[in-house]
């Protein structure tokens, strides 16, 4: 399980595991070492240790994790285009399925009254886009 492994070991996995999906869709790439490492601020900008390069050494999929208690948050960004709907939704598909045992595609419908308060209450501020 994921949630049990240290933060570079799942980390790598995950990676490892969209790497593999890549190259079956002829798109390719390689898990970095970490030697590419920039210090740019910016996430696309700065590949680290088991990010995935493309072959002119641009980035092409990074992540972050939280973990609590109760699991692991594993959030990415791919820079790759699906090219149609129905290409990225099987990689989803099949990305899901070689993480984990059972998976549901589960679409969030917040309230967009309270979205639009949490927002402005947090993310509008200027307190939280100048906070370094």
């Amino acid at each position: 399980m994921l949630a049990k492994l240290r933060g570079a070991e799942s980390y790598r996995i995950v990676h490892e595991i969209l790497n593999q999906l890549l190259d079956e869709e002829g798109i390719v790439s390689r898990m970095s070492e970490g030697c590419e490492e920039t210090g740019a601020g910016l996430c696309f900008e700065n590949p680290v240790g088991h990010d995935l390069l493309g072959v002119n050494g641009y980035k092409l999929a990074g992540a972050g994790q939280r973990r609590s208690k109760s699991g692991l948050l594993h959030q990415g960004s791919v820079a790759i285009s699906g090219g149609n709907p129905l290409i990225s939704r099987k990689r989803s598909e099949n990305f899901a399925s070689l993480l984990s045992q059972k998976w549901e595609v589960f679409t969030a419908q917040p309230d967009p009254a309270d979205l639009a308060a949490r927002v402005d209450c947090r993310y509008a501020r200027r307190e939280w886009t100048e906070r370094r």
